[in-house]
């Protein structure tokens, strides 16, 4: 999931870092971006925001409970925070928040100049580089990476892991192969390259084609490797990690999903997370949640999808209706969408879009309460 899809809030401490968040506002929303602005300056209440005369303001809010709760709540929906002041507000404001690197919210300190952008938490993963570079190029602003593996233009595996698709098994392996490369020793990968999903072997001949292996010493070796691998990529489930190894897994099935219109986040989360356990599959194993055009911007799906960070693609009645194969058909759905099975279809399609090969059916519909979910699997 990119930087386009996050949620963005924006919160600062004093007027002026007020403004300058508005300003900020106003240029990621031009770039389509989602952001609410918030401030904790207590020279600025609810009603002086609402007196305002400039219309970029009205979505603002003033925060007046402890900012660490307010943190917390946002970083629970997995939104991306930039804080207008001091580092050490936002360190303390994250701290009881921040539990897991391939989980946290990415979190951006500027200062309330707008010299500088500093990207403190989930650099790679969350994206907070990324968004920290694009914010500093809107802003005419100096982007502070502090990531080793940027700074010095070495590979990064969960960089790797992130674009290929691939979900990381093992995080603590992270740190064992990053203080490899940045020593200039040679690190090796083996890829399961026979059973990886097509999907994923284009995205890893590419991003390794695109790459200068040579300056970052990566050397490819033969799966399974003989006497192990830094870096192992396989859909088998790992067995024995070795030391310092790190194992990525390629994010394998598709959801689709259907719903009643405002069907609450609760309800889709419970049909979902039955819907993995009955295939036997963990959240991490999902590449996208897939739909109809008329559930674009459904709260629940979307919110789902946000927390959990994975892309959600919806398709045209007449794009599902296409879908060769058998589906459950279902009359009532077909009078009100125009397409007699959604998630099926839906699920079956993107497998087919993202690997031009027919994706496989694995769970078909299951009925929850005011949801449906049908599964399908990238072929080999």
């Amino acid at each position: 999931m990119g930087t386009e899809n996050m949620k963005i809030c924006i919160v600062s401490f004093t007027k002026k870092g007020y403004e300058l968040s508005c300003d900020i506002a106003y240029k990621l929303e031009k770039s389509e971006y989602e952001v609410e602005v918030f401030t904790k300056c207590s020279r600025l209440s609810d009603e002086n925001i609402k007196n305002s005369t400039d219309e970029n303001f009205r979505n603002s809010g003033y925060i007046s409970q402890n900012i660490s709760d307010w943190t917390a709540a946002q970083m629970s929906e997995k939104k991306a925070l930039i804080f207008i002041g001091a580092c050490g507000i936002a360190v303390r404001a994250v701290a009881s928040s921040v539990k897991n690197k391939l989980k946290d919210s990415p979190v951006i300190v500027i200062d309330e100049l707008g010299k500088f952008v500093i990207p403190i938490l989930s650099g790679h993963v969350g994206g907070a580089n990324e968004l920290a570079v694009l914010l500093a190029a809107l802003m005419n602003a100096t982007p502070v990476i502090t990531t080793a593996t940027d700074i010095n233009n070495k590979f990064a595996v969960d960089v790797f892991a992130k674009k290929c698709r691939l979900a990381i098994v093992n995080k603590d392996g992270i740190a064992g192969v990053s203080s490899k490369v940045l020593a200039g020793e040679v690190v090796t990968m083996s890829v399961d390259w026979e059973h990886i999903p097509a999907k994923h072997r284009s995205l890893i001949k590419a991003f390794l084609d695109e790459a200068d292996m040579s300056a970052d010493a990566i050397k490819t070796v033969d799966f399974p490797p003989a006497y192990g691998a830094d870096i192992v990529v396989s859909c088998e489930k790992a067995k024995d990690p070795k030391n310092g190894s790190i194992y990525l897994k390629p994010t394998q099935f598709v959801l689709g999903i259907g719903c009643r219109r405002d069907t609450a986040f609760e309800n889709i989360d419970r049909a979902i997370r039955q819907s993995l356990l009955k295939l036997q599959i963990d959240i991490s194993d999902i590449d996208m949640i897939v739909s109809i055009d008329v559930k674009k911007d459904e709260p629940g799906i979307k919110e789902f999808c946000e927390r959990n960070r994975i892309d959600f693609v919806t398709y045209t009645a007449d794009e599902l209706m296409a879908v060769q194969g058998e589906f459950s058909a279902s009359q009532f759905v077909s009078e009100h969408v125009g397409v007699d099975n959604v998630c099926e279809r839906a699920a079956v399609l993107a497998c087919s879009r993202e690997c031009n090969k027919a994706g496989k059916l694995v769970y078909k519909k299951h009925k929850y309460d005011r949801v449906t979910v049908a599964a399908a699997k990238y072929p080999d």
